[in-house]
């Protein structure tokens, strides 16, 4: 993997968790994220790169941030945990 792939990785895990933080009682699509991040932070990037970002914060070694989807839905509904809160603040 190229050193930008790692650099841009890095830099939209850290997106994905600051945009998060910001919404603390928010449960959002990786499209809301998405979208979020670009309007606000001028940060560009795929759905798919959003989610996959979003499912290395909702690995249980960080637990950063947790996953649910509806009962009778195909989307994940993303939100920071409290985990999450702290990884961002001493970042």
């Amino acid at each position: 993997m190229p050193d930008t792939d790692h650099k841009r990785n890095e830099e939209g895990r850290h997106q994905v968790l600051r945009y998060l933080f910001a919404r603390p009682a928010a449960a959002l699509s990786a499209e809301n994220v998405q979208y979020g991040m670009k309007r606000e932070y001028a940060f560009l990037a795929s759905v798919e790169e959003v989610e996959i970002w979003l499912k290395f914060w909702v690995d249980p070694q960080f637990g950063a941030v947790k996953a649910e989807q509806l009962a009778h839905g195909s989307t994940f509904y993303y939100q920071i945990t409290s985990a999450g809160q702290i990884r961002h603040e001493r970042s």
